[in-house]
C-alpha cells in the first residue's frame, strides 16, 4: 500500500547522470572508486509513527503512510531549500506530514542536495528537496498550512513547477506511484494516465506545463496569474 519504492533509478540509465560525479576525481581523466563518506540528514533515522514505513534508495528517503492509499497521480507539492535552511525546512515539513498522514519523500543527504542544485544537476529536477503527495481534497489546506510555516524561506526556483506565493512551495501535476512504459525509441519512461486510462509520458521538462486535460485547482488561480504577470 502507499508509495512503492522505485526498483531502479531512471537517473542511473542517463549517461549524463550527476551520479557519475561521485567517481570523477578533480584533475583526473578517469573514473575511480568512490571513497567519499556521506552523512545523511539526521531525520532519515526518525522513529516512525505506527502505520508508517521507511523506504530508501540512492537519493531519496521515503516515509510512507501504509494505512491510507495515495492516488496514482495528482498535484504533488515540492519544497525547495538551500544548504543553510534545509534542516529547518525538513523538520517543519515532517511534523506537518506526520500530523496529517501525508506520504512524502526527501533528499537523503546534504551532499545529494548540493549535487542536484549544482550546475550539473538536471534542470527539471533541480531544486526539489521534499515531495509531498496530498489528495485533491488535501491540496489547498496543505499549501496554506505549509506556507504559514515556510513562506518566504529562500530556495532554488523549481523550473518544472508552479510557484505557490513567495515559495519555497511549488506544485506540479504528475505521477504519485511509479508507472512505467516505453516510448517510441524503446526507452523506459515514467507515465501518468490520460482520461481514457492510457499510459502517457509524464513530461518532466524544465517548464511548468500541466497535461491539457487537467483542470487547474481554484487554490492555484492566483499563482497562475502571478506567473503570467512575470
Amino acid at each position: 500500500m502507499g508509495l512503492a519504492a522505485p526498483k531502479f533509478s531512471l537517473l542511473e540509465r542517463n549517461p549524463m547522470s550527476i551520479l557519475y560525479l561521485d567517481y570523477c576525481k578533480l584533475g583526473s581523466k578517469y573514473y575511480d572508486k568512490n571513497n567519499r563518506s556521506e552523512v545523511d540528514f539526521a531525520e532519515v533515522d526518525t522513529t516512525l509513527p505506527h502505520g508508517w514505513e521507511r523506504v530508501m534508495d540512492l537519493q531519496w528517503c521515503h516515509f510512507v503512510n501504509t494505512v491510507e492509499e495515495i492516488p496514482e497521480q495528482g498535484w504533488k507539492i515540492h519544497v525547495s531549500a538551500c544548504p543553510e535552511n534545509s534542516a529547518q525546512i525538513l523538520s517543519e515539513v515532517m511534523d506537518y506530514c506526520f500530523e496529517r498522514g501525508l506520504t512524502f519523500k526527501f533528499i537523503r543527504s546534504p551532499h545529494v542536495l548540493f549535487q542536484r542544485n549544482s550546475k550539473y544537476g538536471e534542470r527539471s529536477a533541480s531544486g526539489k528537496f521534499i515531495t509531498i503527495y496530498p489528495s485533491e481534497q488535501q491540496l489547498d489546506e496543505s499549501l496554506v498550512a505549509l506556507d504559514k510555516r515556510l513562506g518566504g524561506n529562500v530556495g532554488p526556483y523549481i523550473l518544472s513547477d508552479l510557484r505557490y506565493r513567495s515559495g519555497p512551495l511549488y506544485v506540479r501535476y504528475g505521477g504519485f506511484k511509479q508507472m512505467l512504459s516505453s516510448d517510441s525509441q524503446g526507452n523506459v519512461v515514467e507515465c501518468i494516465r490520460n482520461p481514457m486510462g492510457e499510459l502517457v509520458p509524464d513530461s518532466r521538462t524544465p517548464v511548468f506545463r500541466p497535461p491539457e486535460w487537467v483542470e487547474i485547482p481554484s487554490c492555484l488561480t492566483s499563482s497562475i496569474a502571478a506567473r503570467a504577470e512575470a
